[in-house]
């Protein structure tokens, strides 16, 4: 497999991820779940100090300053791997160091982000935090069952803001 055609094979793996990425389910916390991060229409543009291809393992590693970004949505982190099968299928993609998933008004952060195609979860870990205008969600741990549409968050804390009375803005 030439590393163009991998390259290639890799956006549109990371498109489909970024789409999981941002329907963690937080959406009866008041983080909205079902608005899509990414779409499946145009392209991403990813940017990094470094890639390098290990087509013998099938994996690539994008490190530095990496940049992830389609139209208003951009994931940061210093670190990413994508690992894939024989078929150019993605089987894991995880990136590290300050994570951020951003979008309009809605931010993710983490230490860590996994992605495992076959169990079909999403791991954030290392003080994750999700959170908009409405809601912040914090946990030592996320995981969120693609197949489910379920999430579950370790030692969780919710705080739902809300609208400001007249009282409280004297």
């Amino acid at each position: 497999m030439s590393r163009l055609s991998f390259i290639n094979r890799a956006s549109c793996f990371l498109l489909v991820f970024f789409f999981l990425l941002a329907n963690i389910a937080f959406s009866e916390n008041g983080v909205r779940g079902n608005d899509i991060f990414f779409s499946d229409k145009g392209p991403i543009e990813i940017t990094s100090q470094k890639l390098q291809t290990y087509n013998n393992s099938n994996k690539a590693i994008f490190e530095g300053n990496v940049i992830a970004k389609q139209g208003q949505t951009t994931l940061y982190a210093q670190w990413m791997q994508v690992k894939y099968n024989d078929d150019g299928q993605v089987e894991e993609i995880h990136a590290r160091g300050d994570v951020k998933v951003v979008k309009l008004d809605r931010v993710i952060t983490s230490d860590e982000v996994v992605y495992f195609s076959k169990e079909g979860k999403i791991v954030f870990t290392g003080s994750p935090v999700a959170r908009d205008k409405k809601s912040t969600v914090t946990g030592s741990k996320m995981v969120y069952y693609i197949k489910d549409g379920r999430s579950i968050v370790e030692n969780s804390r919710v705080v739902l803001k809300g609208k400001k009375t007249k009282k409280e803005d004297k």
